[in-house]
């Protein structure tokens, strides 16, 4: 087991304490993805996108941004 799913900072080595319940999803997990499951995944993902920036937006209204505010500090941790 060299390859390690990564979760944020930490591996899902680091949450599954078990090794022989890591070893069962290793196991039942599918090699690949379908098609209608990458689509899936990458509308997903555009979603996520679109949800930060109007987050970020809202926030930037909010607080009528300045460059020493530390709001803009926000945009460089989202994207």
């Amino acid at each position: 087991m060299g390859k390690h799913l990564h979760i944020g900072r930490a591996s899902i080595c680091d949450l599954i304490h078990n090794k022989d319940q890591l070893e069962a999803m290793i196991e039942i997990a599918p090699k690949r993805l379908l098609d209608y499951e990458k689509g899936l995944l990458i509308n997903l993902r555009v979603w996520i996108y679109y949800k930060r920036r109007k987050a970020l937006k809202d926030i930037l209204k909010k607080n009528k941004v300045s460059k020493n505010d530390g709001i803009l500090g926000i945009q460089e941790k989202l994207f």
